[in-house]
């Protein structure tokens, strides 16, 4: 048997009949919704601010360990070394896959947002915490 495959119909469909198929699912027993092929899914609470160093800011200049992005783009690690670790008001460290690290020759991936892009970050992520995808899934 083939996996389920996710299918977004959020983009397709109307923001009245989607609000209209969340109302009707909300109503049915946990049961009822358990064997339906249909979830919706919430947008996740923005990241809380999260501050940064000199040392970290120091510590991921190292391309070959690092990949560093700045406000949703990617920058030269080299850059960090003219940055005031107080221009960052958020920080998401992650570890990148085997697979990826093979592409990507480098072990982890540094998203920094400075002030003002966590600022519009935050504001609309609180205005989109109602608005949800709906995930049907169709058996092959």
């Amino acid at each position: 048997q083939y996996p389920p495959r996710r299918l977004d119909q959020s983009k397709t469909m109307t923001q009245p009949v989607q609000k209209r198929m969340e109302e009707l699912y909300q109503q049915m027993s946990k049961s009822q919704q358990k064997d339906r092929s249909i979830f919706f899914m919430y947008p996740p609470k923005p990241l809380p601010e999260k501050s940064v160093n000199r040392h970290e800011l120091d510590s991921w200049k190292d391309p070959a360990v690092y990949g560093v992005w700045i406000d949703g783009k990617r920058v030269k690690n080299s850059t960090l070394k003219d940055r005031n670790p107080k221009e960052f008001n958020q920080m998401f460290f992650s570890r990148l896959t085997p697979r990826a690290v093979k592409n990507d020759k480098f072990h982890y991936q540094v998203d920094l947002m400075t002030t003002d892009y966590y600022k519009k970050y935050r504001e609309e992520a609180i205005a989109n915490r109602h608005n949800s995808m709906i995930v049907f899934h169709l058996k092959s």
